[in-house]
């Protein structure tokens, strides 16, 4: 019950519905809470010892936590029927994985297979011809909770999902495509350039054990004594305490617990004015000591890329203008109505409205937001960059959900040049910078450390008061690295 369902719950005395799995990581089988009733009961009759219940409810759920059902996006619901003990609302006592299909009204024809019109996307003339239908990732459900990754691109019938609806963007430029206007002349010649490229770089020197070089670190037993000086201590909260306290001069990250970790699981380790070193860690003990040995680590390791996109792998995306204008539709979106925000659009100030489309208050701000879920596994980032064209855009943030309390970790904004190049040759007036996120390092914070199958989502902003933008991106190119557990060729072998 992680993804906290909602419920409909039917006993002797009537139904009511619950939002259950609310209490948090590790407590997603919890009762829940109780939600405003939506639901009115048409009859409950038992025959044979089996009791039917026949309820309505409107599609559109009262709130956040009711169920919305929509046919164009539910046309198949994967639901858990599930059987209780007794009468009171608790534990069940069997349950069954089961789907459910929405049709069409009584007497109307359902549709059970649809290749859907194909949209050929062509040059001038109708030659070139491509056609194409991308993934976009809808939100999927099972029984056991969310797939990932997915999206809301599709919800938000996004023009770039298919070639029928696509208005523009990256597909258009393929090689030897000339895009012009129709009353510009397409010359014959090629353009020639150069680039040149400057490469910095440090030379790799692989791990080496040096003879000599041992270090005795001494961790607590059940049974033994205290801990004596260096100092030994585990986690990121334990390596705050340790740099501040004078007497700490080692400490592990990757172990919890008294008994030593596998060999294959290193510890990072921080001395006293020196740098940051790997040991590793021999699996036997004398007494109630374990002794560490040392070697001098790799002077580089691999800094893995990951590569995500926010726009659910369909490489952009479109962002309408916030509303349609009368006699000019929104390409794309040719049927949206006037005064209504287009899909993921949201507005504050005196913005159009149903009764008055035209009107823009000075105070109209709106603005386009995408998002994407997704996990990383065991990965320790480094670098974070994302995507986002200016001069649309807002921010575009990456939050950790492991917990099941969104954790902000990359927030990149929009900084404009204030022309201060006598202290920043980089500070030229008028531009725009996006910079990255970065972690370790002086005046860095920790890398953040993303264990197995850690979900993750990313939101992209766009301003679209007045101006929509076709092929938008918000992909993310980040770096990192596979620690604490390290890759074979970095462990260092025991005596």
């Amino acid at each position: 019950m992680a993804d906290a369902p909602y419920t409909i719950v039917a006993c002797a005395d009537g139904v009511f519905e619950q939002k259950i799995g609310t209490c948090g990581s590790e407590a997603e089988h919890c009762a829940g809470k109780r939600l405003a009733p939506s639901i009115k009961l048409l009859s409950s009759t038992i025959v044979d010892g089996r009791r039917t219940v026949r309820v309505t409810r409107p599609f559109a759920g009262a709130s956040p936590d009711h169920h919305t059902f929509d046919p164009a996006v539910d046309v198949t619901l994967d639901v858990i029927t599930a059987i209780g003990y007794s009468q009171p609302f608790e534990h069940h006592k069997a349950h069954r994985h089961a789907t459910i299909t929405l049709l069409e009204g009584s007497g109307q024809p359902t549709c059970v297979c649809d290749e859907g019109a194909r949209g050929d996307l062509c040059e001038n003339g109708g030659v070139r011809c491509t056609h194409f239908v991308k993934r976009c990732w809808p939100p999927q459900r099972d029984a056991d909770g969310t797939h990932y990754p997915f999206g809301d691109l599709l919800q938000q019938r996004n023009p770039t999902c298919n070639s029928a609806s696509y208005i523009g963007g990256l597909r258009c430029c393929s090689h030897g495509r000339i895009l012009l206007d129709a009353d510009q002349e397409e010359r014959p010649e090629l353009l020639r350039y150069h680039h040149k490229y400057r490469f910095w770089f440090q030379e790799y020197t692989p791990p080496v054990r040096t003879p000599g070089q041992w270090s005795y670190l001494r961790a607590r037993m059940p049974d033994g004594d205290d801990v004596a000086p260096p100092k030994f201590v585990v986690l990121e909260e334990g390596r705050r305490q340790c740099e501040a306290i004078e007497a700490c001069h080692a400490i592990s990250v990757s172990h919890e617990g008294p008994h030593p970790p596998p060999p294959d699981k290193p510890v990072l380790v921080l001395f006293k004015g020196k740098a940051n070193l790997h040991i590793a860690i021999e699996a036997t003990s004398t007494s109630s000591w374990y002794t560490y040995r040392m070697a001098t680590p790799a002077s580089h390791v691999d800094l893995e890329r990951l590569y995500h996109q926010t726009e659910a792998d369909a490489g952009e995306y479109d962002v309408p203008p916030a509303f349609a204008t009368p006699g000019v539709p929104i390409p794309g979106y040719e049927d949206w109505p006037l005064g209504v925000p287009t899909p993921g659009t949201t507005c504050t100030g005196a913005c159009p409205t149903p009764e008055h489309p035209t009107r823009y208050g000075p105070d109209c701000e709106c603005e386009h937001t995408i998002t994407m879920h997704l996990n990383i596994s065991e990965k320790r980032l480094i670098y974070a960059g994302g995507h986002c064209h200016a001069p649309s855009c807002i921010d575009i943030r990456l939050y950790r959900n492991d917990s099941g309390t969104p954790e902000l970790m990359c927030a990149q904004t929009t900084e404009y040049g204030g022309g201060n190049i006598a202290t920043d040759k980089f500070d030229e007036a008028g531009f725009v910078a996006l910079p990255p996120c970065l972690w370790e390092g002086e005046g860095l914070d920790p890398a953040p450390w993303l264990p197995a199958n850690t979900p993750v989502f990313s939101v992209k902003r766009n301003r679209n008061t007045r101006f929509g933008h076709f092929g938008e991106m918000a992909s993310w190119q980040m770096r990192g690295v596979s620690f604490p557990k390290m890759p074979p060729a970095q462990q260092v072998p025991f005596f």
